[in-house]
């Protein structure tokens, strides 16, 4: 029994090295059907940029990025024509869709800034650069320069945002700790004979003899596998370091979820990680549930939904199917790009996924001056956007929204713990690029290019 379990960890560090570069490259939903993909339904996260925490203390799974992306602008699935009713369960939902206030039509007349911004361009390697944005301003009149930090976890939090999520059963862990990982092992191995997925020289055979391993593993550990409360209080939580975290399991009504506070940071994941189970709720149930789940955290207040939009699952990035929430504080109606998020993915069976990160900000007293549109649009028009794609592999990068909001900037590479939260320019879209296999792929949508509105400077 013992060499196959330790058969089984040596393949769960394979697995892991798996989700490591599954998270680390961008996302991706196919445009091409491979011929190893009998059937596979595709779809297409990451958070990106901008978490204020050390490098260190944000793992590949609990990123950011942007995690959405979804269906297509009038969210139909299949490209089959739907109903009314049907068609409001993939609707997207965004401030843009919503009239303007006087504020905000003041501030994109005194900016100059148009609805929407189209243009094209063509660089010296053949790539082509969209914009076909929305140009979306905030509920504001002023902006400023704030000073900011990372907001660190303690004692409190376990109170207020740990125990509002657990099941009866409480925090919990598994003994033998192997467990928990050779099951999500099972569960991906599983997933990657349903849907053809192999990696290098791989194939099915092989894959059949991983399962059939891992099947004997459960078996073996079954009569020692037993459930451990883990205790929320009194820990020294207050002085977590890099890397500790209050972390177990805890049954919610549909679904068994891991949770973790670390220093800087809350997540819930499902557990297996990774799963295809359809989601056919309506955006606004979705809705709801994501906002009761606000309240319960006390973050209804100083808070506002950034983005939503339908994901559909994808076995190529580990993404599944479900409605994403993404809610960000706001300072005097003007919402924090990414530094300072909760965001959500539903599916019929409830949350299925939870990151939140947040800061302490001090809000500065001087009027930031803001360049005309017409400036920041010239810096769009000559800056060939960066993304995570070799040259000779990327063939187009497509803008579709520019949202004016605060950005934050670390005082130093080395830690990002303090910084400054400054007016920016946030491009947000997508990129197509060829695979190792020749096929054409689109990325997920996500944070492209922040342009400080204040000089026209590129951010990180």
């Amino acid at each position: 029994m013992r060499k196959r379990t330790i058969a089984c960890l040596m393949a769960g560090v394979l697995f892991s090295l798996m989700l490591g570069i599954g998270c680390g490259k961008t996302a991706v939903e196919n445009v091409a059907v491979k011929k190893t993909e009998a059937a596979a339904e595709t779809g297409a996260p990451s958070e990106g940029a901008g978490n204020a925490v050390e490098e260190e203390e944000q793992n590949a799974g609990e990123g950011t990025g942007r995690e959405a992306e979804e269906s297509s602008a009038e969210g139909e699935r299949g490209g089959t024509e739907k109903s009314g009713e049907e068609k409001r369960r993939v609707e997207i939902s965004t401030e843009g869709e919503t009239e303007e206030t006087e504020k905000q039509k003041a501030l994109r007349e005194r900016l100059g800034a148009p609805e929407r911004l189209s243009a094209e361009s063509v660089d010296e390697d053949g790539i082509v650069q969209t914009l076909n944005a929305a140009v979306m301003v905030p509920d504001a009149d002023f902006f400023t320069v704030c000073s900011a930090e990372a907001r660190a976890f303690g004692n409190g939090d376990v109170k207020t945002l740990v125990e509002p999520l657990l099941g009866e059963g409480g925090l919990y862990c598994f003994e033998p700790e192997e467990y928990e990982h050779i099951v999500n092992q099972m569960a991906f191995t599983e997933l990657r004979l349903k849907y053809g997925y192999y990696i290098g020289d791989e194939d099915e055979q092989g894959l059949k003899g991983s399962k059939e391993m891992l099947e004997g593993c459960i078996e073996d550990m079954q009569d020692e596998v037993r459930k451990t409360e883990i205790p929320l209080l009194p820990e020294p939580y207050d002085n977590l370091n890099m890397g500790d975290r209050l972390e177990g399991f805890t049954d919610w009504e549909q679904r068994t979820v891991q949770v973790g506070l670390r220093k800087y940071g809350l997540s819930v994941m499902e557990w297996p990680n990774v799963c295809d189970d359809p989601c056919t709720i309506y955006r606004e149930e979705a809705e709801k549930l994501a906002e009761a789940y606000m309240e319960k955290l006390g973050l209804s207040e100083e808070w506002s939904l950034y983005y939503a939009g339908l994901r559909e699952f994808d076995i190529w990035t580990f993404s599944e199917a479900g409605y994403v929430f993404e809610y960000v504080r706001e300072i005097r109606g003007v919402p924090v790009a990414e530094a300072a998020k909760l965001s959500f993915l539903i599916d019929d069976r409830g949350v299925a996924d939870l990151r939140y990160t947040d800061l302490n900000v001090r809000e500065g007293e001087e009027e930031a001056a803001l360049l005309p549109f017409s400036e920041i649009q010239k810096v769009y028009q000559e800056t060939r956007i960066p993304v995570m794609c070799e040259p000779n592999e990327l063939q187009s990068v497509t803008v579709d929204e520019l949202r004016l909001a605060y950005h934050y900037v670390p005082d130093t590479e080395e830690s990002r713990k303090t910084g400054s939260l400054v007016p920016a320019w946030n491009a947000y879209g997508t990129y197509q690029f060829l695979d190792e296999e020749g096929v054409l792929r689109t990325s997920l949508r996500e944070p492209l290019l922040s342009v400080n509105a204040m000089d026209g400077t590129i951010l990180d």
